[in-house]
């Protein structure tokens, strides 16, 4: 504290502004304090040894951990809102710099759950369309009110429950979906895949063959997917081979398995 109390105004400002990052660079320095020599101040600090250690040769860093720690409880409660803010142009760079869960959790620091609910989403669908296993459910620790006045909340909250087998929930929340507006900052053709994603998932969980095929249709449309376009086709194909192997048509499955196979 005696160290911080005695510097000037602008370095006061500097080491606050930048302790939100836990990881800086010179670039993310001048994003969030708008000083062009950033990177200059910051290897100036870190020469002093008394703030900063460099963390590799790429020029990034990080404040010693109990300094750190001591100038964003100073931020928090100084000034809520500045910290707020800062941790909201943290969340925009990272994004901007291909870093989604660096970008989440500022996202989530700076109270911005749209952009939280959005990278979720996006995740979620990846992970759907990779094939991967389902992660712990990412808004359980949430309000309740909080996930229904979302809409990218309110999708992946279905998502999970249809996972954990909880049709109820999973429906109750497509049915606030379904109520709602679909936000529109989101990248083209995220939400009407992740949508066409959640109407298969508990389509397949209620066994409901129709249904399943109407959001296999869906997933076949190239205009509605955007990049994730050539993912959702194959998943399509895949699923539709299911069906055709439940129905005993092994034939027809055979047939779609050996296209897919063949398609490069």
């Amino acid at each position: 504290t005696e160290v911080l109390d005695r510097q000037d105004e602008a370095s006061q400002q500097f080491l606050l502004r930048t302790s939100v990052a836990s990881r800086l660079t010179p670039g993310l320095a001048t994003a969030l304090t708008g000083d062009e020599r950033a990177g200059e101040r910051l290897a100036g600090l870190e020469r002093r040894g008394i703030f900063l250690v460099e963390l590799d040769d790429d020029g990034s860093y990080r404040y010693h951990a109990l300094f750190g720690a001591l100038l964003r409880a100073r931020l928090r409660l100084g000034d809520p809102d500045l910290y707020a803010g800062l941790h909201g142009l943290a969340a925009l760079w990272h994004l901007t710099h291909d870093m989604p869960y660096e970008a989440e959790e500022h996202a989530r620091a700076a109270g911005d759950w749209g952009l939280v609910g959005s990278l979720m989403v996006e995740r979620w669908v990846d992970a759907v369309l990779d094939g991967d296993r389902a992660a712990a459910d990412p808004v359980g620790g949430l309000p309740a009110a909080l996930v229904t006045a979302n809409p990218h909340l309110s999708l992946v909250a279905a998502a999970h429950a249809c996972h954990r087998g909880d049709l109820a929930e999973a429906e109750a929340h497509r049915l606030v979906l379904d109520r709602g507006v679909a936000p529109g900052t989101d990248p083209p053709g995220l939400w009407c895949t992740a949508r066409t994603l959640l109407d298969l998932a508990i389509a397949r969980a209620s066994c409901d063959e129709a249904g399943a095929r109407r959001a296999l249709d869906a997933l076949d449309d190239p205009a509605q997917g955007g990049v994730w376009a050539p993912r959702t086709g194959r998943l399509a194909a895949v699923r539709r081979a299911e069906l055709d192997l439940a129905a005993g048509r092994e034939d027809a499955a055979r047939r779609r398995l050996e296209v897919l196979a063949a398609d490069a």
